[in-house]
Protein backbone atom coordinates (compact mmCIF):
# COMPACT_ATOMS: atom_id res chain seq x y z
CA UNK A 1 0.00 0.00 0.00
CA UNK A 2 1.17 3.34 -0.74
CA UNK A 3 1.56 6.39 1.46
CA UNK A 4 -1.22 8.05 -0.31
CA UNK A 5 -3.15 5.39 0.40
CA UNK A 6 -2.72 4.67 3.84
CA UNK A 7 -2.94 8.28 4.61
CA UNK A 8 -6.18 8.39 2.48
CA UNK A 9 -7.50 4.82 4.39
CA UNK A 10 -6.82 7.00 7.72
CA UNK A 11 -8.50 9.92 7.20
CA UNK A 12 -11.81 8.14 5.96
CA UNK A 13 -11.42 5.63 8.77
CA UNK A 14 -10.85 9.32 10.95
CA UNK A 15 -14.63 10.51 9.27
CA UNK A 16 -16.37 7.33 9.65
CA UNK A 17 -15.39 7.37 13.33
CA UNK A 18 -16.64 10.83 14.21
CA UNK A 19 -20.37 10.17 12.91
CA UNK A 20 -21.23 7.54 15.75
CA UNK A 21 -18.89 9.50 18.26
CA UNK A 22 -20.66 13.02 17.53
CA UNK A 23 -24.45 11.46 16.92
CA UNK A 24 -24.84 10.36 20.56
CA UNK A 25 -24.52 14.13 21.71
CA UNK A 26 -26.59 15.43 18.98
CA UNK A 27 -29.76 13.40 19.49
CA UNK A 28 -29.39 13.72 23.29
CA UNK A 29 -30.38 17.36 22.79
CA UNK A 30 -32.76 16.91 20.53
CA UNK A 31 -34.36 14.59 22.80
CA UNK A 32 -34.03 17.56 25.39
CA UNK A 33 -35.59 19.71 23.11
CA UNK A 34 -38.98 17.79 22.82
CA UNK A 35 -38.82 16.99 26.12
CA UNK A 36 -39.34 20.96 26.78
CA UNK A 37 -35.91 20.71 29.23
CA UNK A 38 -36.30 24.57 30.28
CA UNK A 39 -32.54 24.64 31.19
CA UNK A 40 -30.71 24.82 27.34
CA UNK A 41 -28.59 27.03 27.43
CA UNK A 42 -25.15 28.15 25.30
CA UNK A 43 -23.51 25.24 25.82
CA UNK A 44 -25.92 22.84 25.20
CA UNK A 45 -26.49 24.47 21.68
CA UNK A 46 -22.94 24.91 20.75
CA UNK A 47 -22.71 21.71 21.38
CA UNK A 48 -25.60 20.43 19.00
CA UNK A 49 -23.60 22.64 16.42
CA UNK A 50 -20.97 21.11 16.84
CA UNK A 51 -21.98 18.15 16.46
CA UNK A 52 -24.12 18.86 13.77
CA UNK A 53 -21.32 20.56 11.83
CA UNK A 54 -18.95 17.44 12.67
CA UNK A 55 -21.36 15.23 11.37
CA UNK A 56 -21.93 16.78 8.39
CA UNK A 57 -18.13 17.71 7.07
CA UNK A 58 -17.52 14.15 7.81
CA UNK A 59 -20.22 12.92 5.47
CA UNK A 60 -19.34 15.14 2.96
CA UNK A 61 -15.75 14.77 3.25
CA UNK A 62 -16.64 10.66 2.58
CA UNK A 63 -18.89 11.79 -0.39
CA UNK A 64 -16.05 14.05 -2.21
CA UNK A 65 -13.40 11.37 -1.52
CA UNK A 66 -15.47 8.83 -3.16
CA UNK A 67 -16.01 10.82 -6.09
CA UNK A 68 -12.93 11.86 -6.50
CA UNK A 69 -11.32 8.16 -6.28
CA UNK A 70 -13.80 6.94 -8.57
CA UNK A 71 -12.93 9.80 -11.19
CA UNK A 72 -9.04 8.90 -10.84
CA UNK A 73 -9.59 5.45 -11.57
CA UNK A 74 -11.57 5.99 -14.68
CA UNK A 75 -8.75 8.58 -15.81
CA UNK A 76 -6.48 5.37 -14.65
CA UNK A 77 -8.89 3.18 -17.10
CA UNK A 78 -8.36 5.58 -20.02
CA UNK A 79 -4.99 6.02 -19.74
CA UNK A 80 -4.80 2.00 -19.73
CA UNK A 81 -6.86 1.77 -22.69
CA UNK A 82 -4.82 4.14 -24.62
CA UNK A 83 -1.64 2.65 -23.90
CA UNK A 84 -2.96 -0.65 -24.73
CA UNK A 85 -4.09 0.20 -28.06
CA UNK A 86 -0.51 1.70 -29.09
Amino acid sequence: MSSTDLRRTIRRSTAVLLIPLSMPLWVFIARLKTSSYPYLNFILSAGDYVSMKIVSGAVTYLAGSLWLQIKDDGEEGELADTAQVE
